[in-house]
């Protein structure tokens, strides 16, 4: 999966949380937590104010225990 694109669903902010997303800005707005249509954990960096609800591309870059980290693909 890692390198690939996967459709997100946002459900909230989440906790920065050290080294999880490295390339997350220092706030702890830049992080949310979302699910893939498998059902996958995602928690990926972005700016944007409110993205709960939505549903999001995000290209995902490592994986952790059973957690997807990812970054917004921007289009």
């Amino acid at each position: 999966l890692i390198g690939k694109v996967a459709e997100v669903l946002v459900e909230e902010k989440g906790r920065r949380s050290g080294p999880v997303l490295q390339d997350a800005g220092k706030d702890d707005n830049s992080v949310w937590k979302g699910r893939t249509r498998t059902n996958k954990k995602v928690v990926f960096s972005d700016r944007d104010e409110d993205l709960q609800g939505s549903l999001v591309e995000v290209k995902i870059v490592d994986i952790k225990k059973e957690t997807l980290l990812g970054t917004k693909n921007v289009v």
